[in-house]
């Protein structure tokens, strides 16, 4: 049986998929939908990895949701460490 992503942006998994706002400027930082999921982009790109002045790197979910993380970096699904990218977990009772 193949393998299913639990990702919301699954079909976005492709480090060419630039997001855009609607002025066609590549989204950067994050965004917050209405139904509070949170996203983060670099350069139009799915990103959730920032850095430190010192230029080490931060890694957190680029896309969070009540009970779901996704860790993305520069537009594809990715965890270090061969965690899974995408988790879902019911934080909240």
């Amino acid at each position: 049986m193949p393998f299913r992503s639990q990702s919301y942006h699954a079909e976005s998994n492709k480090a060419d998929d630039v997001c855009r706002d609607s002025r066609g400027v590549p989204l950067e930082g994050i965004r917050v939908t209405e139904d509070g999921v949170i996203r983060r982009f670099r350069r139009g790109l799915m990103d959730g990895d920032s850095y430190t002045p010192e230029g080490k790197r931060i890694t957190q979910p680029a896309v969070e949701g009540p009970g779901h993380l996704e860790y993305w970096r520069e537009g594809c699904l990715h965890r270090d460490g061969g965690l899974p990218s995408g988790i879902r977990q019911w934080l909240y009772p």
